[in-house]
């Protein structure tokens, strides 16, 4: 266990400097973004209010409050989002091709350390859980300040009370990185936990046969899609409830996971000599 933890640690510090700069972007572009929304509408906001209640006197001032929804419904919150979304995506593969295409083929050396060879998947596997984990929950902390922001420039009189749940809840992308519930969160990155453990079994098989491999791996991942498209399919048929399918999607995902760990495990072990 000692090995696994020294072993995470060095994976988790080699990605360290891009996940300070990930959380960097995030901070600057939203807060930039929200004190820029705040800013421009201060400027308007009375000669605004005052136009339109001239033009529909019938209407009540509680419709022409800001609200914190449309302060981060623009580029400056969505485009580091992406970018994380991006980064994360591309170093699930990066993680794997850094330490073979390094200098003096790197991987080698991390195969011949006295461990499991299991130990290094799992590393290299939970250190893109964590950072993951650790965006998300940045962004949460984020959402926050963004809201402090808002409510400090924002005279009281002139903006809507919006509470940080109701800011995701009402979001579509927001809601797709931080679902509403805590089964729901376990669920959808327990799933995104299992993908990972997909492609990193495409890039072994890959990494085993090269050429072969690489057709190999195009092979395994569209038959892991079409199991889940199929059972979807044949369950929607049966007439389950969406709770029904959604536990045998969710069982058939765990089987999945569990034999590609099984496979990546004996590529390791038997085909990648050292």
């Amino acid at each position: 266990m000692i090995q696994f933890i020294r072993l995470l640690n060095f994976e988790l510090s080699r990605f360290s400097k891009i996940f300070l700069g990930l959380i960097s972007l995030v901070f600057v572009s939203q807060a930039g973004g929200m004190i820029s929304y705040c800013y421009k509408h201060l400027n308007n906001l009375k000669t605004t209010s005052d136009s339109v209640k001239s033009t529909a006197p019938g209407m009540t001032p509680t419709e022409y409050k800001l609200d914190i929804i449309y302060g981060i419904s623009n580029f400056f919150f969505y485009a580091p989002i992406a970018v994380g979304v991006t980064v994360i995506t591309l170093y699930i593969f990066f993680i794997w091709y850094r330490d073979w295409f390094s200098k003096n083929t790197f991987i080698y050396r991390l195969l011949m350390l006295p461990m499991k060879r299991s130990y290094l998947f799992f590393a290299k596997a939970l250190t893109i859980l964590l950072y993951t984990l650790g965006l998300v929950a940045f962004q949460i902390i984020n959402l926050h300040f963004l809201k402090f922001i808002f409510d400090s420039l924002i005279p009281e009189a002139e903006r809507r009370t919006t509470g940080v749940i109701d800011l995701i809840n009402t979001n579509v992308y927001l809601r797709m990185i931080i679902p509403s519930t805590l089964d729901a969160f376990v669920i959808y990155y327990f799933i995104g936990f299992c993908i990972v453990i997909a492609l990193f079994t495409a890039i072994l098989i890959e990494r085993s046969y090269r050429l072969k491999g690489f057709f190999g791996a195009i092979v395994y991942c569209v038959i892991l899609i079409a199991s889940v498209i199929v059972t979807i399919i044949f369950s929607d048929g049966a007439m389950l409830f969406p709770s029904d399918i959604m536990v045998i999607v969710i069982i058939l995902i765990s089987l999945l996971a569990t034999a590609s760990f099984f496979l990546s495990n004996y590529l390791l072990n038997k085909k990648i000599t050292v």
